[in-house]
């Protein structure tokens, strides 16, 4: 289907074909009619992951204006998916590597973007999915900033929403690893998500620590004093209400998933 990028994109499978074969030197102004489609219309079930595929490619383009501008109608289209609990469980292994690709940027805006992106995607599909399992094997990726960046998802997803779905006692060992990475900017991320996780945890984290060799002493005394800081909460009722939300579609997207791979 040819598209006039000239003229407003009238429909989903418009912004789809659009996409496909994006003129070289109009590929923000094709970004731009993407983007204000999405803001305006609602997008169906069955075209939000074909929508999604199309912008991967524009996401991993050698300019950063096309880079910002794809990653930010990638955050709108999940955003939409969010807001009508629509299962896009599928996706991911489709854009794993592309999400891994953008955390290890040079640019933080397009690592910021990507973060933002993750946490979405962590709520929708499930937090022990995106973060336990597959994120959590590029804990020990070459760059710096991919580690960085799993760890700051893994804090923000824990202070904004408990551990709702995911297994603190999965991750602590890799964060616990980090605490001694070459980069400072690691080793510090690696401190806040232990806070995060004491946050959840509370008490028996300071016992789990305790039992870690890989753990200088001083290092279990500066954690030992900003745990003292966290106060530990009883999650409110607005909290609770989220996070039940949150977990039952993280359920059933994840035994959707699984029903996939058995096919």
């Amino acid at each position: 289907k040819e598209i006039n990028i000239m003229s407003a994109l009238q429909t989903t499978e418009d912004v789809i074909a659009a996409l496909t074969n994006p003129e070289r030197d109009k590929k923000i102004e094709i970004l731009s009619k993407v983007e204000d489609y999405v803001q305006n219309n609602t997008i169906e079930e069955n075209q939000i992951i074909p929508l999604l595929r199309g912008l991967v490619p524009l996401c991993n383009d050698g300019n950063v204006k096309v880079v910002t501008s794809s990653l930010i109608c990638f955050k709108l289209v999940i955003g939409s998916a969010q807001s009508n609990h629509y299962n896009i469980t599928s996706l991911f292994e489709d854009v794993y590597e592309m999400l891994i690709t953008k955390l290890a940027d040079n640019k933080s805006q397009t690592r910021e973007i990507t973060i933002e992106i993750i946490l979405q995607l962590s709520e929708l599909i499930g937090p022990q999915y995106i973060i336990a399992e597959k994120l959590k094997n590029s804990f020990d990726h070459k760059n710096s900033h991919v580690k960085e960046g799993i760890l700051t998802c893994l804090s923000k997803f824990l202070f904004d929403n408990g551990h709702c779905g995911l297994s603190p006692l999965s991750v602590i060992d890799s964060v616990i690893l980090l605490l001694n990475d070459k980069e400072k900017s690691v080793r510090d991320a690696s401190v806040v998500a232990l806070e995060a996780l004491y946050s959840i945890v509370g008490p028996p984290l300071r016992e789990l620590l305790e039992t870690k060799t890989e753990i200088r002493s001083s290092q279990l005394s500066e954690l030992f004093q900003k745990f003292d800081l966290i106060q530990i909460v009883p999650q409110n009722l607005v909290l609770m209400k989220k996070q039940n939300e949150i977990k039952k579609f993280s359920v059933e997207n994840s035994n959707s998933f699984q029903q996939q791979q058995q096919q």
